[in-house]
């Protein structure tokens, strides 16, 4: 079987220094066994696959290098569909272009800005967020991120998962010094 994909460089003007993505168009034959293994194979954080949709414009499913299906629209949605636009799949006029993406069981609405007929930007909208679980004691965590406990700022906000479509762990601190001083240990 033969599968086209492409490397995209995400959040980078210049190649190789972005995020990269791996982008497989036309996916629509592919079963989720063969995405998780396409995946797993190109070896990306991501592997977005991109197929036609009943319910929007297109349907992204991305898949990490591991096999886990990721939901929500980040670095692999900005990907798809900057790639979608430079490779004429969209139909753009000048200013902003409007289309959806399903994901998971979500339509999202994306905004493709185009200037003198020339790609400029795509503007994504969120799930909206759910809040999960805190964290109360922070001490083990900030050994974790090689920081002292009193650098997180949990007095004015939690430690708490929060997802627009995948969980993060959002940690407040107090300056943008804290963060360059992280030293996490994996």
């Amino acid at each position: 079987m033969q599968v086209p994909f492409y490397c995209v460089d995400v959040f980078a003007e210049q190649p190789l220094t972005g995020n990269p993505l791996s982008i497989v168009p036309d996916a629509q034959s592919l079963d989720e066994s063969t995405m998780k293994r396409i995946a797993g194979e190109l070896n990306q954080a991501e592997t977005t696959f991109i197929s036609p949709s009943k319910n929007a414009n297109w349907r992204l499913r991305s898949f990490t290098a591991s096999g886990h299906e990721v939901f929500g629209a980040g670095h692999n949605s900005l990907g798809a569909w900057w790639w979608l636009a430079d490779s004429g799949k969209l139909k753009l006029e000048d200013g902003s272009n409007w289309f959806t993406q399903e994901i998971g069981d979500q339509v999202l609405s994306v905004e493709v800005r185009c200037e003198r007929g020339h790609l400029e930007g795509v503007v994504l909208t969120q799930s909206s967020p759910v809040f999960g679980n805190m964290l109360v004691d922070v001490s083990e965590l900030s050994l974790a991120l090689g920081l002292e406990k009193r650098d997180i700022d949990s007095k004015r906000m939690p430690v708490q998962v929060v997802s627009t479509g995948a969980g993060h762990l959002l940690v407040p601190v107090y300056n943008r010094k804290t963060v360059e001083r992280l030293r996490p240990d994996s």
